[in-house]
């Protein structure tokens, strides 16, 4: 049994597809699927299926301006307001960590996109490649970030070519885990964003460098003063348990069990600081090829 999903006409649907006799036999009864696929069939989004549950990233309305990822069993999504800025949905990834994690933190689910960047100074619009992480089993706040992840952090992907001035931007993304979860690497596809080159770039990156900039690194805030905004890096203190963490035995030991136990100290934090001070550089420093 195959579920699909298709744009409809702008009026997105989804429905069961099955492969019985040597026929593919696609059911007559279909529902709506906002939040499933976009609206607009020109429109970039990412899905995937993860233990009977479907994650997707794509957008709620016709208009497309209202991008979010989801999780659609329990109804948990990115903020409207703050989180993606104009994303182009590329890819989403699931590492399983299983047994083999002494730390007993969740699986991990990492969205790959491309959006317009709010931390750079420039005149002109300039997007920038991401990379962003939830916890599987994130079911939202209790009070604060209901209905919201309580694990969404992002950060720029950087794939830095000799001579570029601006940054490339991914198009498509491959995971390969050729041992246990630890050894997974994200193979990632970059092109220039301007047409003027034509040329493209893969490079590698080895997810203990994107878990250790998540789990330790520092987070962008916006300075606001009356003359202008900037984003600078936070220099305060940050919460425990660390917002944006997993689940792990660390935090059951505290009494939090789950994403909606967390203290809205945590909460309040990752509602407000959810970029990254640093990028995710490749493995090598360079492109792979």
């Amino acid at each position: 049994m195959v579920y699909v999903c298709g744009t409809n006409a702008f009026i997105p649907a989804c429905t069961n597809m099955s492969y019985t006799g040597s026929k593919l036999n696609l059911d007559t009864k279909t529902h709506y699927g906002k939040g499933r696929c976009p609206y607009d069939p020109f429109q970039r989004y990412a899905s995937k299926f993860i233990d009977n549950e479907l994650y997707s990233a794509t957008s709620l309305n016709f208009l497309g301006t209202d991008m979010a990822m989801t999780r659609h069993s329990v109804n948990v999504r990115t903020d409207p307001y703050s989180w993606l800025n104009d994303p182009t949905f590329i890819g989403i990834k699931h590492v399983t960590k299983g047994m083999e994690n002494p730390e007993g933190d969740d699986d991990e689910i990492y969205l790959f996109f491309s959006e317009t960047a709010v931390e750079y100074d420039s005149y002109v619009k300039l997007d920038v490649s991401r990379v962003a992480r939830v916890c599987k089993g994130d079911v939202g706040g209790l009070q604060t970030l209901q209905n919201r992840w309580t694990s969404f952090l992002k950060a720029q992907l950087d794939c830095p070519v000799p001579h570029s001035k601006v940054p490339l931007i991914i198009k498509d993304v491959f995971l390969f885990c050729p041992g246990n979860w630890t050894t997974c690497v994200f193979y990632g596809v970059f092109t220039p964003q301007t047409d003027m080159l034509q040329y493209s770039a893969v490079c590698t990156y080895r997810i203990h460098d994107i878990q250790k900039l998540f789990s330790e690194g520092k987070f962008k805030t916006l300075f606001i003063n009356d003359d202008f905004s900037q984003y600078v890096t936070y220099n305060g203190e940050v919460p425990d348990p660390r917002p944006g963490a997993c689940i792990n035995n660390d935090a059951r030991q505290k009494g939090f069990s789950k994403s909606s136990d967390l203290p809205d100290k945590t909460l309040m934090f990752i509602k407000n600081y959810y970029l990254m001070d640093q990028a995710v550089k490749p493995a090598s420093e360079q492109p792979l090829l």
